[in-house]
């Protein structure tokens, strides 16, 4: 049986915490809160991962993208795979980031284009 999963929730040290926008120093109280999020996002995508039987988790949206070098080193991939039995699970599931600056609108385009090409 393995030993429970402890989660790292110290801030970071301010030459270290980075603003994940602009790159810049930013206090070790912002820095904690950022990584809080980070494990409260991973823990939550877990859940509705694992309600839902998902088999790929995608995130969307800018937030994503403006977090995506920090979602690396944040613990947010622990936090996803932090549940007991399910661990194995949610080990296996693939973990994709929309990069696209507007995902919505190229969707909508993709669909209108397909729509059009279907249409007599």
């Amino acid at each position: 049986m393995k030993a429970p999963l402890s989660l790292n929730l110290v801030a970071k040290e301010p030459s270290q915490a980075r603003d994940p926008v602009c790159g810049m120093s930013v206090d070790p109280q912002s820095a904690a809160a950022l990584d809080r999020f980070c494990l409260c996002l991973g823990s939550f995508a877990g859940n509705v991962s694992l309600a839902h039987g998902a088999n790929t988790l995608v995130l969307a949206g800018g937030l994503g993208l403006r977090l995506r070098d920090h979602l690396r080193t944040s613990g947010f991939a622990e936090a996803l795979v932090a549940k007991a039995e399910y661990r194995s699970i949610l080990e296996q599931l693939p973990v994709k980031l929309i990069t696209h600056p507007e995902p919505g609108l190229y969707g909508a385009v993709a669909a209108f284009a397909a729509r059009l090409a279907g249409s007599p």
